[in-house]
């Protein structure tokens, strides 16, 4: 069985050196299908006030220290629904809003119905892999 895969990375290098992260050593991407089940969501889970704002974005990250505090990034709802055109999202003016005393790891698992990570190692970032076998560690009985 070949599986081919490829992680095209969209990276800001600038922003990467502006934040301290000119020696990344994986790169990938993240997708998160949220969920839409359930009595707590992004915005309970924040305090951010969904008549006021629409999130979208969420920015955290972490160290040998432990989390940081997520960011989440939102739009006045009042601006967004002025847009005379929603498909225009060339320009978005947005908030940035730090949110403390929330776990950003428990917020993430809170508010997953599935969750996609994919990283490899930063030199092999554009590369074609082809995965020629699959194997269990340890291994598994069939």
């Amino acid at each position: 069985m070949v599986h081919r895969l490829t992680v095209h990375c969209d990276r800001d290098r600038a922003a990467d050196v502006r934040f301290g992260l000119a020696h990344i050593d994986w790169v990938g991407s993240i997708a998160l299908d949220k969920k839409i089940t359930g009595e707590t969501g992004i915005y309970e889970l924040t305090g951010i006030d969904r008549d006021e704002f629409m999130i979208i974005g969420l920015e955290w990250g972490a160290g040998e220290l432990g989390a940081h505090n997520a960011h989440v990034i939102a739009v006045r709802r009042s601006d967004w629904d002025n847009r005379k055109n929603a498909a225009d999202l060339g320009q978005i003016d947005a908030v940035d809003i730090q949110v403390h005393g929330v776990d950003p790891f428990g917020l993430l698992l809170a508010i997953t119905h599935y969750l996609d990570i994919k990283m490899r190692l930063r030199v092999v970032e554009n590369s074609t892999i082809t995965i020629t076998e699959l194997l269990d560690s340890p291994p598994q009985e069939d």
